[in-house]
């Protein structure tokens, strides 16, 4: 999506909403703030009156929580989480950052980066549990060991390594902190102790301001910054907690709150889709939005959960994280299989957005849990639909980010699903030049993958393999060349595909791609998928032609090798689960395969990133334009034989009584008697 698209698309959502400035006063309902918010008024009178601890503010919530953990229907789950604290209270009294040699390149400095943000993550955490545990229970044990490891924070240096100049992620995590600390035991600071906290926040919210507010870079001009939209919502916090204690924060709470409500979320649109990649949905969700989100609703009455795209979000994760999913798709990390965190963020989302769809979602996991702040915090919501509600379909598309997810029954655990992409993102932040991609898995296991690893970002394996087109299922030419291209280091927006056509009747769904825009020197490159879910088969069509002859590879990948069968056909495996492939085109072509990376992945102990299997259709001679249809029968049960032809409308595949025509631009399935 353009800057300028997307600085439209804010604008009109603003306007959509009524600037009422009586909004400001108490009595305003939740939609009449949010449209004050949007249009930049800001009620700091508000949080200046509102009593400590300001978290909690105005809504009463705070004597239920309380109640709930020390009594009610948390109280076992508070113990856990006490008894994750007895080791940090004999703490010694020292906090020093083990700081290594920064490197000099790109993927170097990140991984630096990194390490001081795993080490001040460590520390932050510890602190606000504590202080957190000295709240509820009013213990003066934690008391001590909180304040003591909130002052050791101020001594990091706000212009060194937590600087957000340095490293923005560990900068917002140290005021963020603070900020909370100062609120939580807001009565045990000493006037001297409160000054050196705000003296250790006040430079660090200054430089985020500076930089992303007001600067040239800033978020209302690049919109789809990555760390700038994961931060910004602990400083609208920070502004929030600290209004009247330090004049700086007014301005605050005025600059950034309503930044962070217009562009609550850059990578995707009302639909709820998440351009960045299921991975990142999650992080982003759980670590920098709903506690932020928690505090400006109750101390703000500005409820963002009222944004349609906050409301869907809940969607995305359902169709492409749905129960039971052995990986994430698409983007950086989604190889991971991240179950007990996709549960825990499933049910604090729908805690604070209570969507029928949402409390069946968080029910359908069952990975167990661990005591977390999103959870203690969280407003408590009886997970009670047991099952999908009525009129939810089994596939989707998501306009805003390019995305469909076409399963075979939602509420099957062993599910087959597939996922096809071509997002007007591109492969911007954590996306990859995947356009017009796919992946399959089914019965719980992955059978074809986005290969590569998210090892480091910007690492030689990284950006040398995961990230380029060779390493997903679509289409490269003359040795791997994709979507990236040699002037492109990294990431580019500007590698762009969309979803021109998708349908789905309960039985058959079909998308079609265009990511024509994504590669160099192509004229077309329009790929369409056909699900038949009672039959289940996949059908992939791809229809490309250059401005000259090329060498065209029709890219797939799996975690195991693959087998060639005795009619030609390719079978995948994993353990008791299987694809078969028939694989036709215009043109003459050889398969191949290797288990090999172009840059191998950084391996360690704990991840061993095994070798990946990678398959590839190659012609065997130069050509301008080139057909293909591929047929995916997953469990390899028996089917009739396809008639598949080509010519220069496109491709046709005739199953005997289906038949599909593939034009470049649109299916179209015939019933044949």
């Amino acid at each position: 999506m353009t800057r300028a698209l997307t600085v439209a698309l804010v604008l009109l959502a603003v306007a959509a909403i009524p600037n009422n400035a009586a909004a400001q006063g108490s009595g305003a309902s939740p939609a009449q703030i949010l449209g004050a918010a949007l249009h930049g008024e800001i009620d700091v009178a508000r949080a200046r009156r509102a009593p400590r601890p300001r978290s909690f503010a105005h809504t009463g919530e705070w004597a239920e929580i309380r109640s709930a953990l020390l009594e009610g229907r948390r109280a076992g789950e508070f113990r856990d989480f006490l008894a994750g604290l007895a080791s940090q209270l004999g703490e010694p009294a020292s906090f020093v950052l083990d700081v290594p040699q920064k490197g000099v390149d790109f993927a170097a400095h990140a991984r630096w980066e990194v390490a001081i943000k795993q080490q001040v993550e460590s520390a932050c955490r510890g602190a606000q549990n504590l202080a957190f545990a000295a709240l509820v229970t009013g213990r003066a044990d934690y008391a001590r060991a909180a304040r003591r490891k909130l002052l050791l924070l101020t001594e990091l240096d706000p212009r060194g390594p937590t600087s957000i100049a340095e490293g923005d992620l560990s900068a917002r995590m140290v005021a963020w902190t603070l900020a909370l600390g100062l609120d939580w035991l807001y009565s045990q600071w000493s006037a001297a102790e409160k000054e050196k906290l705000l003296a250790a926040i006040r430079p660090r919210v200054d430089d985020f301001s500076e930089r992303w507010i007001h600067g040239p870079r800033s978020l209302v001009k690049q919109p789809a910054d990555s760390h700038g939209n994961e931060i910004i919502g602990a400083f609208a916090e920070i502004g929030v907690l600290l209004a009247g204690e330090t004049p700086e924060a007014d301005r605050w709470m005025r600059d950034i709150v309503p930044v962070y409500a217009r562009h609550l979320s850059p990578f995707g649109g009302d639909d709820g889709g998440y351009a960045n990649g299921t991975s990142y949905a999650f992080v982003d969700m759980t670590e920098f939005s709903l506690r932020h989100w928690d505090t400006l609703r109750r101390v703000l009455g500005l409820d963002l959960t009222l944004k349609p795209w906050a409301r869907n979000f809940g969607r995305f994760l359902v169709y492409f994280l749905p129960p039971g999913t052995p990986v994430g798709a698409f983007g950086d990390a989604a190889e991971q299989n991240s179950a007990l965190e996709w549960a825990l963020t499933a049910q604090a989302y729908a805690a604070r957005v209570p969507l029928p769809l949402h409390r069946w979602y968080a029910r359908q996991w069952f990975q167990g849990s661990r005591p977390s702040m999103d959870g203690l915090l969280a407003p408590y919501v009886e997970f009670d639909v047991s099952d999908l509600p009525e009129g939810v379909p089994n596939a989707a598309h998501f306009p805003s980010i390019g995305w469909v997810a076409m399963h075979s029954d939602l509420r099957d655990r062993g599910r087959t699903s597939v996922y096809f992409k071509s997002s007007p993102y591109g492969a911007n932040s954590h996306g990859h030049y995947d356009q017009n991609s796919f992946v399959l898995n089914a019965g719980g296991l992955p059978l074809l993958i986005d290969s590569g690893y998210y090892d480091s970002y910007g690492s030689k394996h990284h950006f040398g393999w995961t990230f380029r087109t060779k390493a997903h299922n679509a289409v490269t030419a003359d040795g791997g060349r994709g979507q990236e291209s040699e002037r492109r280091m990294g990431w580019d927006a500007a590698a762009r595909g969309r979803i021109i056509r998708f349908s789905t009747d309960g039985r058959v769904d079909v998308a079609v791609g265009d990511a024509t825009e994504s590669y160099t020197g192509l004229q077309k490159a329009v790929r369409g998928l056909v699900y038949e879910r009672n039959e289940e088969r996949i059908i992939v069509f791809d229809r490309l032609a250059a401005e000259a002859a090329r060498v065209w590879e029709w890219n797939l990948h799996a975690l195991n090798r693959f087998h060639v069968l005795e009619d030609g056909h390719i079978e995948v495996r994993n353990t008791d689960m299987r694809v078969c492939i028939d694989f036709r085109s215009s043109a003459k072509t050889a398969f191949g395969q290797h288990d090999r990376f172009d840059f191998e992945p950084i391996r360690d102990a704990r991840n061993p990133r095994p070798s990946q299997w990678h398959g590839t259709w190659v012609t065997e001679a130069a050509a301008a334009h080139f057909d293909a249809v591929a047929i995916l029968t997953v469990g390899c049960r028996p089917q009739p034989q396809p008639h598949v032809t080509f010519d220069a409308g496109g491709s046709v595949v005739d199953f005997g009584g289906v038949r599909y025509r593939f034009s470049g631009g649109s299916i179209t399935r015939t019933e044949v008697p």
